[in-house]
C-alpha cells in the first residue's frame, strides 16, 4: 500500500494517450462482466489493467517491483473470487478503472498513488473477510 501510493513519483507526465485508450477500452470490456460471470476474463482485465499502469512506470526497479507484488497478491485474490460477492467485484472493478483513468487525464499523479493505496486496503480487506483462518 505504501509503494502504490508512493508509484506517482516514479510516472512522468504526459501520460501516454495509448495507456489512456487502453485503460479505457479494459474499463468496457469490465462492463460486460456485469452480465457475465467470466473469471478469466476477469483476470485478463486485471492483469491487463496492471500492465498498462505499470508500462507508465518510468522508474525500472519500482515498475519491477510493483509487477512482482501484483502477480503474487493477485493469485491470492483471484483464488478468493468465486467466494465474493460478483456484482459487487465488478461494480468496483468499473469504478477502480475510470477513477485511475480520471486521474492520469488530469495529471493528478498524487491522487492516482492515493486511489491505488485506497484499491489495495480495500482489496485486503475483502480478501479477509473469505479467507479461512486456517489458509491465512
Amino acid at each position: 500500500m505504501v509503494l502504490a501510493e508512493n508509484l506517482y513519483r516514479f510516472i512522468d507526465l504526459p501520460i501516454s494517450p495509448r495507456t489512456i485508450e487502453t485503460l479505457q477500452s479494459l474499463a468496457e470490456d469490465a462492463e460486460q462482466l456485469k452480465h457475465n460471470k467470466d473469471i478469466h476474463l476477469l483476470g485478463r482485465i486485471h492483469r491487463d489493467v496492471e500492465k498498462a499502469l505499470s508500462a507508465a512506470i518510468s522508474n525500472e526497479r519500482a515498475r519491477e517491483i510493483t509487477e512482482n507484488l501484483y502477480f503474487e497478491i493477485g493469485r491470492i485474490w483471484l483464488s478468493c473470487v468465486p467466494k465474493l460477492d460478483w456484482a459487487e467485484e465488478m461494480e468496483l472493478l468499473s469504478s477502480d478503472v475510470r477513477e485511475l483513468i480520471y486521474a492520469l487525464q488530469r495529471g493528478d499523479l498524487r491522487g492516482f498513488g492515493f486511489r491505488r493505496r485506497n484499491q489495495a486496503a480495500i482489496t485486503l480487506g475483502r480478501i479477509c473477510k473469505v479467507i479461512s483462518p486456517g489458509e491465512a
